[in-house]
């Protein structure tokens, strides 16, 4: 038995897709602010991090709830 299941918190295929789904989505934003920065724009780096930056945390943290939405009480 995996880790989420000892803890009580049921992983089917389409969970395990968000998350993924997340993951590319910050990598993404790494990606974008770094290749900003490599290319000397600053302000578009700058931008780019807070606007993606602040939708991966907001996404993050439903991504989060939606994870742990089902999870059985510990006893």
């Amino acid at each position: 038995m995996g880790q989420a299941e000892d803890r009580g918190v049921p992983m089917p295929f389409w969970k395990w897709i968000l998350a993924g789904l997340w993951i590319v989505f910050v990598g993404f934003t790494i990606a974008f602010v770094g290749t900003s920065l490599g290319e000397n724009e600053v302000t578009a780096a700058r931008l780019g991090g807070i606007l993606f930056g602040l939708a991966a945390v907001i996404s993050g943290i439903v991504l989060w709830r939606i994870l742990h939405f089902g999870r059985k009480a510990s006893p």
